[in-house]
C-alpha cells in the first residue's frame, strides 16, 4: 500500500525522503484548500506554521471528514498547539522541526486514522455495518 503526504510550499519534506521513500509514501506539494483531496490512498497533511493562513479550519474539517489527517508543526515559540487550529483535525501537534522518528511515527497514526475514517465511509457506502448504531443512523441517507 502507498500512502500520500500533502504539505504546502513553506514546509520541506527533504530531510524525510529517505525514510518516506522506505515507508511508501508519496509527497506532493499543494497550494490551496481545493487540493486537499482524500480518498482510496490513506493521506496526511503537513500544516507548518507558516501554511496555517493558506487552510481554513473548514477546509479542514472537510478534508479529515473524507479521511484525511492532519500534523500540526509548532512555530518556533509554540509549545501547544495554537487555539486558531481546531483541535478536533489534529492527529498530532509536532516541534517546528521534529526528529525523524517522532515525524514518522505521527504520520504512521496519521495514516492509520485517516484509513479508519475511510475505511468506515467505504462500509457505509456499501452497507457492511457493523454496528447497529450506525447502521440506524445511516439508513435513512441510504433509501
Amino acid at each position: 500500500m502507498t500512502f500520500l503526504l500533502l504539505h504546502a510550499q513553506t514546509f520541506d519534506p527533504a530531510p524525510y525522503v529517505a525514510a518516506l521513500a522506505a515507508e511508501r509514501v508519496e509527497v506532493r506539494r499543494v497550494s490551496m484548500p481545493g487540493e486537499l483531496a482524500s480518498g482510496e490512498t490513506p493521506t496526511a497533511l503537513v500544516l507548518d506554521a507558516g501554511s496555517r493562513d493558506r487552510f481554513p479550519a473548514s477546509a479542514l474539517r472537510q478534508f479529515v471528514n473524507r479521511g484525511g489527517a492532519c500534523l500540526v508543526l509548532g512555530g518556533p515559540d509554540e509549545a501547544d498547539l495554537p487555539d486558531r487550529v481546531p483541535e478536533e483535525v489534529v492527529t498530532a501537534f509536532l516541534p517546528a522541526e521534529p526528529g525523524h522518528r517522532q515525524f514518522l511515527i505521527a504520520l504512521r497514526s496519521a495514516f492509520r486514522e485517516g484509513a479508519g475514517v475511510a475505511g468506515e465511509d467505504n462500509r457505509r457506502l456499501r452497507g457492511g455495518h457493523r454496528d447497529p448504531r450506525i447502521a440506524a443512523q445511516a439508513a435513512p441517507a441510504c433509501r
